[in-house]
Parts: structure tokens; C-alpha cells; sequence
């Protein structure tokens, strides 16, 4: 019976496991399985039960017909860290009886996406998705964490921030207010029509983030056709991201400090990613994506870093 670890990675939009057997402490992935259904949200943040029955289901299809022990599993799920205290009553339970009495492991999904595109290095990963956050780490017990306050009170410069910036320009030029742009005006009502329907479609929706974020490549398209309003929302986003990275550095590297850029936002749209590149102090070094936030969970698996317990990472075996 070959012994194994499992990996998971739940976010907002999506989850994905992976299984690997473990060869001289190292996990080789051998197979894997996603589902386009991410977390749910409930009245006090990630919704527990239904988020643990949803990745219950995808690791039963995972295992069936295997006979394998699993050892661990890592979890990297999207709020756990602020929100996450109804997941880490559900989850290991519901995991249990699927994958027998592993360890289950549950953190952030920022940590995991840290541990995965650093490849186990030391370093500062700057995640530009529908939000904004980075993590920088030692490897030896410091930690930096910045931003990633969702788009309410933060996430300056990702993708929910640069739509509603892009969503306010066109509203004022419907309004002939000073900063209008014209150009996304009449993108904004292609989408919705008079900006009543945007307002109705935004109370309406509880992916308020999403939505928000679905204008971010219009403004992005706007700018490279040179409308100027767009131009200045641009540079501020790659501002305020730059200004992210800089601030999860760990006080302890030396530079320079490897950065890797994940998420849709930079990696998709190159003169953007050019731009916040620009911005950004002469001591870090940029690295490529070294893996995925799955990769990460299944080095969380085997090991755990000095100090992730400050990052929510919290340990639950079977009584």
C-alpha cells in the first residue's frame, strides 16, 4: 500500500486536489482532479459545512478504486486565515472518513501560493487576481503579510480595486464631472446599460468582488488604446501593488529578494506587468512561477515552515 500525501486548493472560484506519493520526503504528484466550484460564504465569512461537503465529494472521486493510506492533507483555502473558523470546524471531519485518520492540515491560501511558486525558497510573492495581497518569508520565522482586506477596505490596485476605479471614471462622465472617461462610459453601458442597472446589479450579486473585477480588463484595454483617464488608473494600480511587494520584504533577506507574480491580473495583460515591474526597488529579482497553490499544499504536507502558525495554519488529527 503506497503511503500519500494530498494536496487541496480552494478558492473563490474553483478547487483542485492532487495526490502524490512521497519518494525520499519529496511529493511526486501522480493524480489530480478540479471542479469549477470554489468556497462558499456565509454570514460569518467561508461557509464551513457546504465548503467541507463540496471538497469531501472531489476527494471521494480523487481516491475511489485507490487503495493507498493517505498520511496528510494540506489544505490552502481563500479566507481561512480571517474568515476561516467555520472551515476548520467542518473540514476535517467531513475528510476523515473519505481519506482515514490523516492529518489534515488547514492554512490560508496565500501561504500555499507562496510555498508553490517559490518552490520551498525564501522570497515575496505578490498575488494580482480579483484581489491584491503578498507574503514574504524567511523560511525561518518571519513572515510580512500586506493588504489582501478585501475590496471593501483594501486589495489597492487588483482587480476589483482597478474596476471600480474604471466604473467610477465612467460615472462621471456621465455625470460631467472633472476625471470622466467617455470611452469607458460607453463600455460600461454596453454591459449594463444606465447606471441604474449597474447598481441593481451590484446589490444583487454576493460576488460583489467579481463583478467588480470583470471591468478591470476593459480598463486595461482602454489604457493601452490611450485613453489618458484609464492611463492614470493604470499607474496608480501598479503603484499600490508595487507598493504591496515592497512591503511583505522580510526584514531578515538580503538582497536581492526573489519575487514571483501570480494571479490573472499581471500575468494576463504584459504592458501592465511591465508597468508594475518598473515600479518596483532594484532589489528584488524576478522569478517565474516556480509552481501552483497546489504545488504549495503538498509541501505544506510534508512539512510545516518555522512560524506558519502566526499565518492561521492550524493542525487537526482524529480523537
Amino acid at each position: 500500500m503506497s503511503e500519500l500525501v494530498l494536496g487541496i486548493d480552494i478558492g473563490g472560484t474553483g478547487m483542485r486536489a492532487t495526490l502524490a506519493e512521497l519518494e525520499a520526503g519529496r511529493p511526486v504528484p501522480i493524480a489530480g482532479l478540479s471542479r469549477a466550484e470554489g468556497l462558499r460564504r456565509g454570514p460569518r465569512g467561508v461557509d464551513g459545512a457546504a465548503t467541507a461537503a463540496a471538497t469531501a465529494a472531489l476527494v471521494a472521486d480523487l481516491l475511489a478504486g485507490r487503495d493507498a493510506r493517505v498520511t496528510t492533507v494540506a489544505v490552502g483555502c481563500a479566507g481561512a486565515a480571517d474568515l476561516g473558523d467555520d472551515v476548520r470546524a467542518h473540514l476535517p471531519a467531513a475528510l476523515w472518513p473519505i481519506c482515514g485518520p490523516a492529518g489534515v492540515v488547514i492554512s490560508s491560501d496565500l501561504l500555499t501560493a507562496f510555498l508553490g511558486a517559490l518552490g520551498g525558497e525564501a522570497g515575496v510573492v505578490l498575488a494580482a487576481g480579483t484581489g491584491a495581497v503578498a507574503l514574504g518569508g524567511d523560511l525561518a520565522g518571519e513572515w510580512r503579510r500586506a493588504d489582501g482586506r478585501g475590496d471593501l477596505l483594501g486589495d489597492l490596485g487588483g482587480g476589483a480595486w482597478l474596476g471600480r476605479a474604471g466604473m467610477t471614471a465612467a460615472l462621471c462622465a456621465h455625470d460631467g464631472r472633472r476625471g470622466g472617461s467617455p470611452a469607458l462610459l460607453a463600455e460600461l453601458t454596453r454591459a449594463y446599460g444606465d447606471p441604474p442597472g449597474l447598481i441593481r446589479e451590484l446589490n444583487a450579486r454576493p460576488d460583489r468582488a467579481a463583478v467588480l473585477a470583470g471591468f478591470a480588463p476593459v480598463v486595461l484595454s482602454a489604457a493601452r488604446d490611450g485613453d489618458g483617464v484609464a492611463r492614470r488608473i493604470r499607474a496608480e494600480a501598479a503603484r499600490h501593488l508595487a507598493d504591496t511587494a515592497e512591503a511583505a520584504r522580510p526584514h531578515t533577506l538580503p538582497g536581492p529578494v526573489p519575487l514571483a507574480i501570480t494571479g490573472g491580473l499581471a500575468t494576463h495583460h504584459d504592458d501592465f506587468r511591465a508597468e508594475l515591474i518598473g515600479l518596483l526597488p532594484g532589489d528584488f529579482e524576478m522569478r517565474e512561477a516556480a509552481g501552483t497553490p497546489t504545488d504549495g499544499a503538498l509541501r505544506l504536507a510534508v512539512s510545516l515552515p518555522p512560524g506558519a502558525d502566526r499565518l492561521g495554519v492550524r493542525v487537526f488529527r482524529p480523537s
